[in-house]
């Protein structure tokens, strides 16, 4: 028998932002064709098959909006935090300008778009900016609660998007009779079928992102160098100078350089996987070669292997710097404290694992204290965004994300995802660094 019922998640499906994405039709049509021996059989086996196809929609959809729901909890807390710091400078630097926002803000409710800032001539600049980035940031925390209420209200019952349109009536079909072709001949079609169906069945069913252009689309970023890693190792370790892969670091190094838009710090990190770690070291190795002073911060023990074990003994931990970064005693002295590269312009911080706890009033003083000590950029080897809430802490801190894609390995899913995440903490991709497959 044909059983044929359609799918309309793409037409109707709600995003992780909260918005309906229509496309104004009635999505795919799916059919499925059922042989069995008896019509009740096939009857039953294509009913079963479309209850565990929409049980199972209902299932990823549910999940999707959880952790769009997680995401906008997570921004909620950062766009907070934030406000909270706006206002308070406000309360120091002008009380009546911040008292008169707040009159505002409670007369225009959810409106805050078109409420406006009534700032004197003579307030400083640095006032009204900071009483603009109060009402963005309003706007913001109004969006992220909204969000987080959709995905709530939708993950109690999340639709399957699927609909059984058509349910023909099972047909009898008398098998023909055997054929006079031989047994070595169906095995050689058979054969000749599965060596040219399954890879291209395999490439149909792949959703993993392989090629530039499909990160591209992705991740909204331009991708600024292909790295082609030939082996496992490759990716724990520098590269070897004079290699291919050598050449491709530098090339990205250039290239950023080249933008003119390279930020003071950078996070470089991935939707999931540990890729990121290798290409971070690699980046900042490469800028160090440029003439640039780079300081390269690990987050997490694995990366032990950026500093030398000996020189890194005894040297102050990113935790360790952390807390004295928030005390105020870094005083310029903050280049001691790190550990020296075989790069004379490249100096690693000793690696540790972090508290999420520790980094959100704590990174960006530690940033500026790098700066001030005269490093030109300094390079964050983040965790995955979609696997440690901490990425987004990271990147909300610099403002600025080098995606590192490998080819194969992650799915265009996870990349809007973790997209969407980052754009909801505030932060900007610099561009994309592709790990190419090679044979």
């Amino acid at each position: 028998m044909t059983f044929g019922f359609a799918t309309n998640f793409d037409a109707t499906a709600t995003t992780g932002n909260g918005n309906s994405n229509s496309s104004g039709g009635q999505g795919d049509i799916l059919t499925l064709t059922v042989t069995a021996p008896t019509e009740v059989n096939a009857v039953n086996l294509a009913q079963g098959y479309a209850d565990a196809y929409r049980t199972r929609r209902s299932e990823a959809v549910g999940e999707d909006q959880r952790v769009a729901q997680r995401g906008a909890r997570a921004s909620l807390e950062v766009f907070q935090r934030r406000l909270n710091d706006v206002d308070g400078q406000l309360a120091a630097s002008d009380p009546a300008l911040l008292s008169q926002l707040r009159a505002t803000d409670a007369a225009s409710g959810t409106d805050q778009q078109d409420a406006g800032i009534n700032a004197g001539p003579d307030v400083p600049i640095d006032t009204v900016l900071l009483a603009y980035e109060h009402r963005t940031l309003l706007n913001k925390i109004l969006t992220a609660r909204q969000t987080y209420a959709d995905n709530s209200v939708g993950s109690l019952t999340p639709s399957a998007f699927a609909t059984v349109v058509e349910r023909p009536n099972p047909t009898q079909i008398v098998p023909e009779l055997p054929s006079s072709i031989t047994p070595l001949a169906v095995a050689l079609g058979l054969g000749l079928l599965l060596a040219i169906g399954v890879p291209v069945l395999m490439d149909a069913l792949d959703r993993t992102i392989r090629e530039p252009r499909s990160a591209v689309r992705a991740l909204g970023a331009p991708v600024l160098s292909t790295l082609p890693v030939e082996y496992p190792a490759d990716l724990t370790q520098l590269a070897q100078p004079g290699s291919s892969l050598d050449a491709a670091y530098r090339a990205l190094a250039t290239t950023s350089v080249a933008t003119d838009q390279l930020p003071r710090a950078i996070v470089v990190t991935s939707p999931v996987g540990e890729a990121q770690d290798s290409v971070a070291a690699n980046f900042a190795a490469a800028l160090a070669e440029l003439g640039l002073d780079v300081a390269l911060v690990p987050t997490s023990a694995r990366q032990a292997w950026f500093a030398d074990a000996t020189s890194s003994q005894g040297a102050p931990t990113l935790t360790e710097m952390l807390t004295v970064a928030h005390s105020g005693r870094l005083n310029g002295q903050i280049r001691e404290h790190l550990v020296p590269s075989r790069l004379a312009n490249l100096r690693v911080l000793a690696p540790s694992e972090v508290e999420s706890d520790d980094l959100l009033e704590r990174l960006p003083q530690l940033f500026e204290g790098l700066a001030s000590a005269g490093v030109d950029v300094t390079v964050i080897a983040g965790p995955s965004l979609l696997e440690d809430p901490s990425a987004t802490i990271f990147a909300w801190s610099t403002r600025s994300v080098l995606w590192v894609i490998e080819a194969g390995e992650i799915t265009d899913q996870e990349a809007r995802e973790a997209a969407s995440r980052l754009e909801l903490a505030g932060a900007s991709p610099f561009g994309v660094a592709m790990i190419s497959e090679q044979s």
